[in-house]
This record gives C-alpha cells, sequence and structure tokens, in this order.
C-alpha cells in the first residue's frame, strides 16, 4: 500500500471534501436569502477590491477565467454585478456591483454571520484562527 501513496493522508482530497461540506452547510445559511455562498464570495470580493477585471477576479478568487465568467453571468442576470468592456483595452470586462447586488450582500450577511460562528463554535476560537492562518499560508505562492 506504501507504494500507492495509501499510507499517507491527501491533503488535496480532505480540503476538498470539506470544502463541499462547508459549502453545503452555508448555501443552508444562506438559502432564505436566495444566494449561494460562491455567490456571496464573488460579490463581497468585487466589493473589498472595487471594480475589477474577469482576469483580476480570478486572480483574486483563485478560479480560472471561464468559471470567474460564467459566475458573472449569473450574478449579472440576477441585476447584481453590471460589466462594460473597458476604455484601454476593449477585449477585457470591468466587473462592479449594482446597488440590487450591494443589497443582496447586506441581506445574506446575517445568515452568513451565523454560519461563521456555528463553524467558529464547533472547532473553537484559537482552532478557527488558526485554520484561516494555515489556509492562507497555503494559498500563498512560493
Amino acid at each position: 500500500m506504501e507504494e500507492l501513496g495509501l499510507d499517507w493522508p491527501c491533503v488535496c482530497s480532505y480540503v476538498r471534501k470539506t470544502d463541499r461540506y462547508l459549502s453545503k452547510f452555508y448555501d443552508g445559511y444562506l438559502a432564505p436569502v436566495h444566494i449561494k455562498t460562491t455567490q456571496l464570495a464573488l460579490l463581497r470580493s468585487i466589493v473589498r477590491y472595487k471594480a475589477c477585471s474577469i482576469t483580476e477576479l480570478g486572480r483574486i478568487l483563485l478560479m480560472d477565467q471561464t468559471t470567474v465568467t460564467r459566475n458573472v453571468a449569473v450574478l449579472e442576470k440576477r441585476n447584481f454585478l453590471s460589466s462594460e468592456k473597458r476604455s484601454d483595452d476593449g477585449r477585457q470586462k470591468t466587473v462592479k456591483i449594482t446597488p440590487h447586488g450591494l443589497q443582496k450582500i447586506k441581506e445574506a450577511t446575517p445568515h452568513w454571520r451565523q454560519a461563521q460562528e456555528a463553524v467558529q463554535n464547533r472547532l473553537g476560537k484559537e482552532q478557527f484562527d488558526t485554520l484561516i492562518q494555515t489556509l492562507s499560508c497555503l494559498q500563498k505562492k512560493q
């Protein structure tokens, strides 16, 4: 079994399973306001980083451009985002939050906070903080 690597836990597998679990967990908390955690994360990133291109958004969220484009299109249809071609480069779009999108974030935030608190209560504050630091460390480029 050692030659197959089965004697060593795979960090990637654990993180991916945890991601799926946490996405469902947070989505449950956000269900009353009709938004998914992935959508809320994208909206919050656009507010945090102001108007940015799809390419920049992909870099920020560590997502490929196709996935970002698809998610932006869904949020544009719901009038949470708007996009326009950049004046300096017509091949790039600038994505901006709309007033409706900002309102959705405000509506979702108490539900998101409840999910955050539930996770923190389950782990304890110290382990929660350590988890955030560990995940941030893993995301940094070498």
